[in-house]
């Protein structure tokens, strides 16, 4: 028996699909990536027309490789395939070995992984689960004793006791993207002054880049008229006192106020000594 096909046959999630495709292309950023951003050398900054990728966004997505990934232009990492941005390969990192021949992450050999400074300087912590590679050697007698002639010639280990340095514990790997010209230091750029420093008896200057501050002995509180503090900690709530060098035209510009807590004239309500 045949049945003639109904063109004009529709199901009920059609619909639902037909919205959810909408929704994804209205959130969807279709620019290209900015080339010179990955260089670090665009100064346009959101100004720009095209699109620039974040930092973190430096590896491709595991997930979207496999197809489960739910975040689409929200995920931290790039939804590209890129050969010289994948993933590190977990099975040929832990065992040395991976069984898969159309894998598409990335074998680190032996050679490509670096040396650990902390075993190189004689103990490492994290054993055989470190990231890094331990490079057993023997150390140089003449060298422990104090002096070695060979010097970088020896065929023996010359241990650095030395703690390492934070250059020797970044891992430089081209997975780990960064644009150089967003790490410049602001203050290399603008400089803060030194404030003058006035002799030994300054026991206000902390440093030479600290901010200036006054001797608390020198402050006068123009509320309370006495040493030691600022009028914005003062704990005194009447009228500010006639200071010599502070407030010396208070009494003229308040003389025609009248307070409407207790209706005297030459102070205002928030200084009236009559507040509860």
């Amino acid at each position: 028996m045949y049945f003639e096909p109904n063109v004009d046959a529709t199901f009920s999630f059609e619909e639902f699909l037909r919205q959810s495709d909408i929704r994804k292309d209205e959130g969807r950023d279709t620019r290209e990536i900015c080339r010179l951003h990955l260089k670090g050398e665009c100064y346009k900054g959101r100004y720009c027309s095209d699109r620039h990728m974040r930092p973190e966004k430096g590896r491709v997505c595991e997930y979207w490789l496999r197809g489960i990934c739910k975040k689409e232009d929200k995920c931290e990492f790039m939804h590209e395939f890129d050969i010289n941005r994948m993933p590190e390969c977990f099975f040929f990192a832990n065992y040395g070995e991976c069984l898969n021949p159309e894998c598409v992450f990335v074998h680190v050999g032996e050679e490509e992984i670096k040396e650990c400074p902390y075993y190189k300087r004689g103990f490492c912590s994290m054993g055989p689960r470190c990231k890094w590679k331990h490079v057993r050697a023997v150390f140089c007698p003449n060298f422990m004793a104090g002096f070695c002639m060979e010097g970088k010639m020896c065929k023996y280990a010359h241990p650095k006791f030395n703690y390492p340095q934070e250059d020797e514990l970044a891992d430089k790997q081209y997975l780990d993207y960064i644009p150089q010209k967003r790490l410049r230091d602001y203050d290399e750029d603008f400089p803060m002054p030194k404030r003058p420093y006035t002799g030994p008896t300054d026991t206000s200057r902390y440093n030479d880049q600290g901010p200036y501050r006054r001797d608390l002995d020198n402050v006068i509180c123009f509320k309370c008229g006495e040493r030691g503090h600022y009028a914005n900690v003062c704990t005194y709530r009447g009228p500010p006192v006639e200071v010599e060098g502070a407030r010396q035209s208070y009494q003229n510009r308040f003389a025609n106020m009248q307070c409407y807590n207790c209706g005297e004239y030459g102070h205002q309500a928030a200084y009236c000594p009559r507040r509860t």
